[in-house]
C-alpha cells in the first residue's frame, strides 16, 4: 500500500521533507493551498517524487542557474509526477522546463511556456493562454503524450522540435485546442 502523503505548507517544509528521502527513494507530498508559489529545492534530485495539490497550490520553476541552461535542475534525474497543481515559469524567464528523468502531469494547469527535457505525459491538463509567439510546449526532442487536455492558445500550442539526430513522437487524444488568435498564426498544433 502507498504511504500517506506528507503535507507541507511552504517551500521550506518542502525542502525539509525532500531532504529526508535518500537518493533513489520515493515520497508523496501534498502541497497545501498557498498564495505564495512553492519552488523546488536542490535536494530533489535522483528520487521518485509525487507532488499533489489542489486549488491554490502552485509550483514555480526555479530561475535558470546560468545563461546556457533553460531548465530547472531541481529535479534532475528524478521521476516527477504532479497532480492537481498549477505550474508556472520563473519571472522573466522563457522556455523553461523541469530537467528530470520523466515527467507526468495529471489534472494540472500549465501557465506560460514549458520546454520538455524528459519524456512527458499530460492527462486532464489545462494550458492557459498567453501572448504569441511562444508555444505552450516545446518538445526539444522528447516524446510527449497529451490525453483529455485543453489548450487555450493564441495560435501556438505544441512546437515539435528535435535536435539533430533526435526524433520526437507526440500523441494527442481527446484534446481541445482553442485559438484565440482566430487562426492568424496557423500553428495551433
Amino acid at each position: 500500500s502507498e504511504a500517506t502523503p506528507i503535507t507541507v505548507t511552504n517551500t521550506e517544509e518542502l525542502t525539509a521533507a525532500l531532504a529526508k528521502v535518500p537518493e533513489s527513494g520515493s515520497i508523496t507530498i501534498q502541497l497545501a493551498d498557498s498564495a505564495t508559489p512553492y519552488t523546488a529545492p536542490a535536494n530533489a534530485t535522483n528520487k521518485t517524487i509525487t507532488l499533489t495539490g489542489g486549488k491554490g497550490a502552485t509550483l514555480q520553476l526555479v530561475t535558470k542557474p546560468n545563461a546556457s541552461s533553460a531548465s530547472d535542475l531541481s529535479f534532475a534525474g528524478s521521476q516527477l509526477r504532479l497532480e492537481g497543481i498549477t505550474v508556472c515559469g520563473a519571472p522573466s524567464d522563457s522556455n523553461q522546463g523541469f530537467a528530470c528523468a520523466s515527467l507526468d502531469l495529471v489534472d494540472c494547469t500549465v501557465q506560460d511556456s514549458m520546454t520538455l527535457f524528459a519524456p512527458a505525459t499530460f492527462t486532464h491538463c489545462t494550458f492557459d493562454k498567453f501572448a504569441p509567439p511562444r508555444y505552450h510546449i516545446e518538445t526539444n526532442g522528447q516524446n510527449a503524450t497529451f490525453t483529455d487536455c485543453t489548450f487555450d492558445t493564441y495560435g501556438n500550442a505544441v512546437h515539435v522540435s528535435s535536435p539533430a539526430a533526435t526524433q520526437s513522437t507526440i500523441k494527442a487524444s481527446r484534446c481541445t485546442f482553442t485559438d484565440n488568435a482566430k487562426g492568424s498564426q496557423n500553428k495551433a498544433v
